[in-house]
């Protein structure tokens, strides 16, 4: 097996849409500081990288409206070097964050990332 570092291959979370709020998805197809990429059953985000844009930009994810548990997840994501997480509706489930899996029953959302 070749296990020198490679440019331009990456490392990224993979988490369940169970531990984002419905609201938080809903925020990843209209949010201005985050880079997403929307897939039939979630959504790649962008791990910002607080070292270089600050807590300025975790003021304006705040300020779009996104939970400070979904903050807990993407600094997660950071502090394990990754540079992409993916929320899937099949994604690993992870005892660290919160389930919320009782909220995407009652709730109502415009994105079909359900588990």
């Amino acid at each position: 097996m070749y296990t020198e570092n490679h440019d331009g291959i990456f490392k990224y979370l993979d988490c369940s849409t169970v531990h984002v709020r419905p609201k938080d998805m809903d925020l990843l197809t209209i949010a201005e500081s985050l880079v997403t990429i929307q897939h039939k059953y979630g959504a790649f985000v962008n791990v910002p990288n607080p070292d270089e844009e600050g807590e300025a930009l975790y003021d304006r994810i705040r300020e779009e409206g996104f939970s400070e548990d979904f903050i807990k997840i993407l600094n997660f994501a950071y502090a394990n070097d990754c540079y992409w997480m993916n929320f899937d509706a099949d994604g690993i489930m992870h005892h660290d964050f919160n389930n919320f899996s009782a909220l995407w029953e009652t709730e109502s959302v415009s994105c079909s990332s359900r588990t």
